[in-house]
């Protein structure tokens, strides 16, 4: 009970020390919809903050693909006044197939104790699981989560992406069910045996 009431204490001030350098008066939009938050974390260059109904505490993430590589997300989080450079690296999202997990790094600046972490790896195992407790909000903050420009549109703002980037994830998404449907039907086709006979005629 002590080691409880002590994290929880140790949280709220690090909630506080973020929140008061801080400036929230920048519009937010909040998502409930749990496969248009999967969607948006996923775009390649999305900023949201996940925000508790109960204590009004917040962290702000980044989580930005990599480089020629669809499958690993850079997981940031906001640790100073500017939305759009004070990120601190705290993990990584990869994608197995339609499987998501997340964890350190050995480049991570943070431990598996630190609020940012617990908050996020909370608010994660959940998502996967398409759940979102419903006292914690989501809420992404006016920009593309694949291009980051400025979203107009209703449709754009209900979502968080754009709708020229929405019909481009649309065309990857197909191109990698395609991929994934060959290579599924190529082991079912795949004989081991008849390929151990291939190698023994050639010898």
């Amino acid at each position: 009970m002590l080691f409880l009431k002590n994290f929880t204490q140790y949280i709220k001030e690090n909630f506080t020390q973020i929140k008061e350098g801080m400036d929230l008066s920048g519009k937010r939009y909040k998502v409930s919809d749990i496969t248009a938050i999967k969607e948006f974390i996923l775009a390649g260059n999305a900023i949201f903050t996940l925000e508790s109904q109960t204590s009004g505490l917040w962290y702000t993430y980044k989580v930005k693909q990599a480089k020629n590589n669809d499958t690993r997300f850079f997981v940031n989080v906001l640790r100073g006044p500017s939305n759009t450079s004070d990120y601190t690296y705290l993990g990584m999202i990869t994608k197995y197939g339609d499987e998501l997990s997340f964890g350190l790094t050995k480049n991570s600046k943070y431990k598996f104790d630190a609020p940012c972490y617990v908050v996020f790896d909370y608010f994660f195992k959940h998502m996967v699981k398409n759940f979102i407790h419903p006292k914690l909000n989501f809420y992404h903050m006016g920009y593309c989560g694949r291009c980051g420009r400025g979203l107009t549109t209703p449709e754009s703002i209900i979502r968080g992406i754009g709708p020229v980037c929405n019909g481009m994830i649309g065309e990857e998404e197909e191109i990698n069910r395609d991929r994934r449907n060959k290579l599924t039907k190529m082991r079912k086709e795949w004989n081991y045996q008849d390929v151990l006979d291939k190698r023994k005629q050639k010898f």
